[in-house]
């Protein structure tokens, strides 16, 4: 078992072999929870891992936390559409009512009380696609919260707010310097590594507007319905990917494809928001596992760049929008990017959530001189690329994988694995 004195997470999914266990005297999260590492404390050390399966499997014994109780995520394709029917009834209220928020939360909770009971986890939960918690399945095992400090008798926190960024032009143009030192110093330190970039909108068509170091170890993936707007994008605007790799949107996966995601995910996420898994696993094969994978990772709800979806001249609340970022959006999206990681053994990063944007930048931040109703992205990607830039007229997106596994109890599977009467190999999971 290797063995470091100190560790952060972001080492643990760039030096290390994903879905290993490390030994440590301390660990670090400092990438906003987006890179979720598990631990057990040991002794004087920490076991740490990307995978609560591989601390298990490691430690021989399995003691079950009967209080974790993630959703199934499944249902029956009646049930789906019920639910993404009252969703969107629900989404319509809000945007209709958006200056009182008395009568939004009134409607709201008249809605889903006359929802079915089975279909209520669902709509209570903001996007249904994820178990926020930083417990796991074992109850010797815990997540490390965003930006915590764990020592085996021990924890604190390691960022400190002070809302002392008030100027809109100066957040943009730290931004713009940040983001171009944060990829650059990644390039710098992985030369070998090939970066891919998964495109659909704009927060992750920023990443090509940012000058590289070597521009020929730079890719693009896009899936339908948004490649051809990308393949677009990039030849009007004259940006350089050596190759844009390209997927049709449908579901290729197998069973065993499957259950190896659940695996991968330790019952934290949603399948259906994990897509592309074989094609992508080829696509590491092609680059002998030699990647790093780059995503947008934003959360619309509070966007550190785009407000187009809130009432002109509204603000955000700093303490809605830190919660949003520090405590839901990484048991959401973090997770969604560990299956990512452990399936296909490479990184997957977002430079908004990295070391340096957060403590140089958003961890100063007073979140009130975002206004509600702009998109600044536009103006950042100019920053970014130096010059004009033309922007697609609209972002599709990807529908969710349509599983009709709505019999498979995920959490059931997940535990037998662990007992042992299914086996997969730890190191990849593959």
């Amino acid at each position: 078992m290797i063995f470091v004195d100190k560790l952060t997470s972001f080492e643990l999914y760039t030096r290390y072999p994903l879905g290993q266990v490390i030994e440590t005297h301390a660990l670090d999260d400092v990438c906003s929870g987006m890179n979720p590492c598990y631990y057990m404390r040991a002794g004087d050390r920490l076991k740490v891992s990307s995978s609560v399966a591989a601390l298990i499997i490691a430690s021989g014994k399995f003691e079950v936390d009967t209080g974790f109780n993630p959703p199934t995520f499944f249902m029956h394709p009646w049930q789906r559409n019920s639910v993404e029917f009252i969703r969107k009834t629900i989404n319509n209220i809000e945007k209709k009512l958006r200056g009182s928020a008395l009568l939004q939360n009134q409607a709201v909770k008249k809605i889903k009380s006359m929802a079915p009971a089975e279909m209520k986890t669902f709509l209570w939960n903001p996007h249904y696609s994820a178990h926020i918690s930083c417990d796991s399945i074992d109850a010797r095992i815990k997540k490390i919260k965003p930006f915590e400090s764990v020592r085996p008798g021990e924890s604190a926190m390691l960022l400190n707010l002070d809302y002392s960024i008030n100027s809109l032009n100066d957040y943009l143009e730290r931004s713009a310097q940040l983001l171009r030192k944060t990829v650059n110093d990644i390039e710098a330190a992985f030369p070998r590594k090939s970066h891919i970039i998964l495109m659909g909108g704009k927060d992750s068509q920023l990443l090509s507007l940012i000058p590289k170091l070597n521009e020929e170890n730079w890719y693009i993936f896009s899936a339908e319905p948004n490649y051809p707007l990308i393949k677009d994008w990039v030849h009007q605007n004259k940006l350089y990917a050596t190759k844009i790799f390209s997927h049709d949107g449908r579901n290729e996966e197998t069973m065993a494809d499957f259950k190896r995601k659940i695996i991968c995910s330790d019952l934290y996420t949603n399948p259906i928001h994990v897509r592309y898994l074989p094609t992508l696993e080829k696509i590491v094969r092609e680059f002998d596992n030699e990647c790093i994978f780059w995503l947008g990772s934003m959360p619309r709800r509070a966007s550190l760049y785009d407000t187009s979806y809130r009432k002109p001249g509204t603000f955000l609340n700093s303490d809605q929008f830190f919660n949003e970022h520090l405590n839901i959006f990484p048991g959401w999206q973090g997770n969604i990017q560990q299956t990512y990681s452990n399936y296909l053994g490479c990184p997957f990063l977002s430079p908004y959530y990295l070391k340096e944007m957060w403590f140089e930048l958003y961890a100063h931040l007073d979140p009130k001189i975002i206004e509600g109703g702009q998109d600044y992205r536009p103006r950042l990607g100019e920053m970014l690329a130096g010059r004009k830039i033309v922007w697609p007229s609209h972002n599709p997106g990807p529908a969710p994988y349509e599983y009709w596994y709505f019999w498979f109890n995920s959490y059931r599977y997940y535990r037998r694995y662990l007992n042992g009467s299914t086996r997969i190999s730890v190191g990849h999971f593959s």
